[in-house]
């Protein structure tokens, strides 16, 4: 059984969010673990990724 040390702990714990590591209005993504294969394809050959412009 746990001890209400450990209880009152657990009942103040809180979950905070991550500080900001990009400037808000930078228009930037964060790279995913869905954009690798772009960064290093395993076939030897290069890809090119075509974004187009931001409208104005």
């Amino acid at each position: 059984m746990a001890s209400f040390e450990t209880v009152n702990v657990l009942e103040r714990y809180q979950v905070t969010p991550p500080p900001v590591m990009v400037d808000e209005k930078s228009k930037a993504l964060p790279l995913t673990f869905f954009d690798m294969p772009w960064l290093f394809p395993d076939d030897g050959k290069s890809y090119l990724l075509c974004i187009p412009p931001p409208p104005d």
